[in-house]
């Protein structure tokens, strides 16, 4: 599923992997914001994947190098059922159009199209209390 080298690691998960990760950063500090571009999971991220991973060590270290935390996942695996069958390219810009009016139906959905929407999903207190501090907003520590 990954579509490089980074997101096969991330998908993996193990400390070897995550290991690799660090040093493909490093060395390579733009790939943090590779996203896919496959039509199911366009705009995934390696945050979104830590953050599902529940990797608070791998997220802080994204973060470090400048992980978007605006990156929207736009693929057909996120989008509300009612909203799958509208997603049309658009030469204008890099996202999909979708119809707005939707009931957000189907369990894909719930994921997030934003890590921080997932964290809200995955490990709400810990990921976001760790998020506002690096943000400054430390009342939520």
């Amino acid at each position: 599923m990954g579509e490089n080298l980074l997101h096969t690691c991330m998908l993996h998960n193990t400390a070897d992997h995550n290991e690799l990760v660090r040093v493909i950063v490093k060395k390579y500090p733009k790939m943090v914001n590779d996203v896919f571009i496959s039509e199911d999971y366009y705009g995934l991220s390696p945050l979104h994947q830590a953050i599902v991973n529940e990797d608070i060590e791998m997220v802080y270290f994204l973060l470090r190098y400048k992980a978007d935390v605006h990156q929207r996942c736009y693929g057909s695996f996120f989008c509300a059922d009612d909203q799958k069958a509208s997603r049309t390219d658009s030469l204008e810009h890099e996202w999909v159009d979708l119809v707005q009016n939707t009931r957000y139906t189907g369990s894909a959905y719930v994921l997030g199209r934003v890590p921080t929407v997932v964290c809200c999903v995955h490990e709400p207190a810990r990921l976001l209390s760790f998020v506002a501090c690096l943000q400054g907003r430390s009342q939520y520590a």
